[in-house]
């Protein structure tokens, strides 16, 4: 169901089942670590960011795999391009929070410029 038309926000009931939830769970925990952003051209922990981060690759973990052909199926988008999943892993209060912010352009302006065979620009989608 559409939550937002401007940015678009859709919310997408049943995506991943109950036992694909609890799996990425087991393993992702033994990975998480201390959350970064890109800053300068360098990894860093950032203060509106304070969670903790694992990756999960589909090329190692078949769960992963199938979710990653349904994210494909999903979107239309070829996930040759895309980052592994992502898992966040955020605390009760103020131990874990994630500020709106931007992760998308550069200081001269958002990239638009979309074409895989060079440097990818900006991100397309977030699911």
């Amino acid at each position: 169901s559409e939550v937002c038309i401007a940015p678009s926000v859709t919310l997408i009931r049943g995506f991943l089942s109950h036992d694909e939830c609890e799996h990425l769970i087991r393993a992702a925990r033994p990975k998480l670590q201390a959350s970064v952003v890109l800053r300068d051209g360098e990894l860093a922990i950032a203060k509106y960011r304070t969670s903790w981060t694992a990756w999960l690759s589909g090329e190692k973990d078949t769960v992963v795999a199938r979710i990653d052909r349904r994210i494909s199926a999903l979107t239309g988008l070829n996930m040759s391009s895309a980052e592994e999943l992502q898992i966040g892993y955020y605390m009760a209060g103020n131990r874990g929070r994630y500020e709106p912010h931007f992760d998308w352009g550069t200081e001269e302006g958002v990239a638009r410029d979309f074409e895989h065979n060079r440097d990818p620009g900006a991100r397309l989608a977030t699911l």
